[in-house]
């Protein structure tokens, strides 16, 4: 006589392989989220540096007095970003040039990230 029918154990087995797959599929998934909202975000404080050191030269640019510029180390406005995004910019004279840093941070579910980047300011005739 020909069972037809499936015994419990292999609905069972059944159940626990699509089980696995589904996790193993969702997990990717999820990762994949992940890296793009990583991605996005890199890219955005990237974008953010860039606009924190074109507005260092602005800033130099429009100056009346180099002098003044130069010695001073709050010369470059701060406009606040959209969160989750904060950015610092570190001005110091090293020799007749101005270093600018900037610095942009955002905080995600894996940590804390960071994107830098300076530049040097001379005096522009």
């Amino acid at each position: 006589k020909q069972n037809l029918g499936l015994s419990l154990v292999e609905v069972i087995f059944s159940v626990g392989v699509i089980a696995v797959i589904l996790t193993a599929l969702l997990s990717a998934l999820s990762q994949s989220l992940s890296s793009t909202q990583f991605a996005k975000n890199n890219a955005m404080a990237n974008r953010y540096v860039e606009e924190g050191l074109e507005l260092a030269r602005q800033t130099r640019d429009r100056a009346s007095d180099w002098q003044i510029f130069l010695t001073n180390n709050n010369a470059i406005p701060e406009p606040a970003l959209p969160s989750p995004f904060a950015r610092v910019i570190d001005e110091a004279n090293e020799g007749g040039k101005k270093r600018v840093t900037v610095t942009v941070r955002w905080t995600d579910n894996k940590g804390t990230h960071t994107v830098t980047g300076t530049t040097y300011l001379t005096k522009w005739d």
